[in-house]
């Protein structure tokens, strides 16, 4: 899951420099917002489908696999 956050972090740190060294590109601001979102959400997901109980199993490792952790 670190390293899951740790990437995200980058990704979105790197996309962070493109949008404001292209201030004056309106389009590039919604993309911004909708990967943060995107990034935020998996994040959240993976931490929560972590704490999934064992019943879940199935389920949980379905879902992993589609995220690729």
């Amino acid at each position: 899951m670190w390293v899951m956050m740790i990437i995200l972090y980058i990704i979105v740190s790197y996309i962070d420099t493109k949008a404001f060294t292209r201030l004056k590109e309106k389009s590039v601001l919604p993309l911004y917002i909708i990967l943060m979102v995107i990034s935020c959400t998996i994040g959240i997901a993976n931490a929560y489908i972590s704490n999934l109980p064992s019943p879940a199993g199935p389920i949980r490792n379905f879902i992993l696999s589609i995220i690729g952790s």
